[in-house]
């Protein structure tokens, strides 16, 4: 399946902000737990902001013409109640009927029976890894693995004219008195800052995966284990000097960092693939046809460079970890899935 993306506006984000600021206030154990300290609520926002692909990667990007749309998990819960909600609760339709996926008893959700369990992964563009914790996997549930991507001062565009007055900005300008000399320009006054329009990211639909499907291109991980993932690929005009290989392309063989261990990657057209070099962090091939990894196209008759990197965790739980590229132009189950919430209505 090709990637599907839309633009985001800060209109598209208030809903978020506004649950992220109420999660602050009202949820202290989130609030703790997202980091080894306590954040204040610029930092929980920023961890707490990517809520809205849970929403939008269905309602904006899979399912925009339908007339039901997904119901995500809003509420708040208290210190006792298990956080093991699905992130996508049920359908609500133009009719304010609403389809469950789950419910809530005394302390935890049940799955409804015969109802799709669907979690979202989003990563940010910059991260080439995901994570889905084992008392997460289940190889029926639905994955949707999304990519965000917000500009860094996103923020900004949530201020508005209010913080942004001339009236502030004559508060905090600076006495030139204090400065004797200032030649080279090091020094400067506070100038005006201008509210941002338009648009302030975007979100890419990556697909949606059943948990065996994760499983087949991921890694179960224990606690502490590190491994070396492919970071980067990159055509080259020749091989560097060195002794020189050529068999077929087998990542199991290289032992890379002198560590087993590493992150598959998925590869198609094996055949067209010769190893020529390696090093400890490099790998360097030769196509004879065409063929790609991890989804990247490499064109016939050309070098390229393959290079790894590890991928350090200190998490104390066993996840599945894999890489986002790997899913690039997979079958997914995206008709699969609307399927059932048509059969639903």
């Amino acid at each position: 399946m090709m990637r599907r993306s839309i633009d985001l506006g800060i209109d598209d984000l208030y809903k978020y902000l506004y649950f992220a600021v109420l999660k602050f206030e009202y949820d202290p154990l989130h609030r703790q737990g997202t980091s080894a300290k306590n954040d204040m609520l610029g930092g929980f926002v920023d961890r707490w902001i990517n809520k809205f692909s849970e929403e939008l990667v269905f309602n904006r990007i899979l399912i925009p013409e339908k007339d039901y749309k997904v119901i995500v998990d809003f509420f708040i819960y208290n210190n006792e109640a298990d956080k093991n909600a699905p992130d996508v609760l049920g359908l609500t339709t133009a009719d304010n009927r609403v389809i469950r996926f789950a419910e809530f008893r005394d302390t935890t959700w049940i799955p409804v029976q015969n109802m799709p369990w669907i979690e979202v992964k989003t990563c940010k563009r910059s991260q080439a890894m995901f994570g889905i914790r084992d008392s997460q996997m289940d190889d029926d549930h639905y994955y949707i693995i999304a990519e965000a991507d917000l500009i860094p001062n996103y923020l900004k565009a949530a201020f508005k004219d209010q913080v942004f007055k001339s009236s502030i900005l004559d508060e905090i300008k600076m006495n030139d008195k204090f400065i004797a000399s200032n030649p080279n320009t090091l020094i400067l006054q506070p100038r005006k800052i201008r509210g941002h329009s338009g648009d302030i990211g975007s979100l890419e639909l990556i697909g949606v995966f059943k948990g065996k499907d994760i499983k087949r291109y991921g890694n179960c991980c224990i606690q502490g284990q590190s491994p070396y993932y492919l970071r980067n690929i990159e055509q080259i005009d020749k091989l560097v000097r060195g002794a020189e290989y050529n068999y077929q392309f087998k990542l199991d063989k290289y032992n890379l960092y002198g560590d087993p261990d590493h992150i598959k990657i998925r590869i198609d057209n094996n055949k067209n693939i010769l190893v020529k070099k390696v090093n400890k962090t490099t790998i360097y091939i030769e196509t004879i046809g065409p063929a790609a990894i991890n989804g990247t196209i490499l064109e016939p008759n050309k070098y390229y460079k393959l290079v790894f990197a590890k991928f350090e965790r200190n998490s104390s739980w066993i996840e599945y970890i894999a890489h986002k590229n790997t899913f690039d132009g997979l079958q997914d189950r995206s008709e699969e899935l609307i399927r059932i919430f048509d059969s639903l209505i």
